[in-house]
């Protein structure tokens, strides 16, 4: 059953696992791991009650630069999953119908 439709396909299935391969690295080192040190709230609470202005003006600049950063990130990350799911399948399809191609293929090699 050697044929150049199942070299493409094993050539394409080596490519889509090498591009989710990427996408994991990429996903891992995207997203963040820790917390910041303003997550926990009575941590928080404390934190304002001993600050001074500049200081919580300090600490409002770094939270809503997080927040702005965090949600740049996370849309960037739903875009690439998006596009990954849409090229999954598409892959998965045109998989099937090669799939379904060669063994027709090879139905009729050996009835004859």
């Amino acid at each position: 059953m050697k044929s150049k439709r199942l070299f493409r396909l094993q050539v394409g299935v080596i490519i889509a696992l090498v591009l989710y391969i990427v996408l994991a690295v990429y996903m891992f080192f995207a997203i963040p791991a820790g917390q910041p040190k303003w997550s926990s709230i009575g941590l928080a609470n404390s934190e304002i009650q001993s600050a001074d202005l500049q200081r919580l003006r300090t600490d409002l600049h770094s939270a809503v630069s997080s927040l702005a950063t965090f949600r740049h990130d996370k849309n960037e990350l739903l875009l690439v999953s998006f596009a990954a799911t849409i090229s999954t399948i598409c892959f998965l399809g045109w998989s099937l119908f090669i799939i379904g191609r060669v063994k027709r293929e090879d139905s009729i090699h050996d009835a004859f």
